[in-house]
């Protein structure tokens, strides 16, 4: 699994990037203009990210800017959405509008905080990009 965590808190991207090491490699940033900038480098370098893991609460752009900018990304190389990067959204809650927005953007799950090991695991499980425990 080849992952990037975009994530602007220090100790959180820390706690984040360990948990997602243990499944494959993973890079991390803190801002939504650098994460661009490594998504297309990766597909520019034929190593295109697997799945992308984003808080919503971001800077300069917030998460859901990010994942638009990033389908937009995508549909330049002439992907379709369901050959696209899976992606998980993470915030400290989400109401009914919150999670349709996110959906209607191609995120295939929300994760609302506390964000733990088995709630990141359960989502890449959930997206198809590790297995899941047992299997």
């Amino acid at each position: 699994m080849r992952c990037l965590l975009i994530e602007t808190d220090r100790t959180s991207r820390e706690a984040l990037e360990k948990v997602l090491s243990e499944h494959g490699d993973c890079d991390t940033v803190a801002d939504g203009r650098t994460a661009i900038h490594m998504f297309k480098k990766a597909y520019d370098d034929g190593a295109p990210y697997e799945v992308v893991l984003l808080n919503v609460e971001l800077s300069p752009m917030n998460g859901y800017e990010m994942l638009r900018e990033i389908r937009s990304v995508e549909g330049q190389l002439g992907l379709e959405l369901a050959d696209g990067v899976h992606a998980v959204m993470m915030a400290d809650a989400y109401g009914p509008a919150s999670v349709k927005l996110a959906k209607k953007l191609g995120c295939e799950t929300c994760l609302a905080e506390p964000i733990t090991p088995d709630k990141v695991v359960g989502a890449l499980t959930q997206c198809g990009v590790i297995a899941g425990a047992g299997a």
